[in-house]
């Protein structure tokens, strides 16, 4: 007569457990590649709309944005607060839909 067993033999488990867990080592690769594909994608994207903010820029002011700018407050709240410094961002802005924060700049820095 046959002897009639229940469940998995230790090799059957063992086997069974290292199947999952190369599919698992497999699916987490392709996640990564998803995600860094993902990051990759918005990187480029970004740097698209800050071209476009660029030429924006240049077509309404004819020329494009100083590398740096500068502007004295004729009353300044101390001696550190007297000259106003920003960069090529500030001015493109507004063609970055950050209409907002160039009206807060422009408020508060006297562009």
């Amino acid at each position: 007569m046959a002897r009639h067993r229940d469940g998995f033999s230790l090799i059957e488990l063992i086997v069974s457990l290292s199947i999952v867990g190369v599919l698992l080592a497999l699916l987490s690769v392709a996640v990564q590649r998803a995600r860094e594909s993902t990051r990759l994608t918005t990187c480029a994207n970004n740097l698209r709309q800050i071209g476009i903010a660029l030429h924006g820029h240049e077509a309404s002011q004819k020329q494009l944005p100083s590398l740096y700018n500068e502007t004295f407050r004729s009353n300044p709240l101390s001696i550190y607060d007297e000259f106003h410094s920003y960069s090529w961002r500030v001015p493109i802005l507004p063609h970055l839909e950050q209409s907002a924060v160039f009206g807060l700049v422009k408020r508060g820095w006297g562009v």
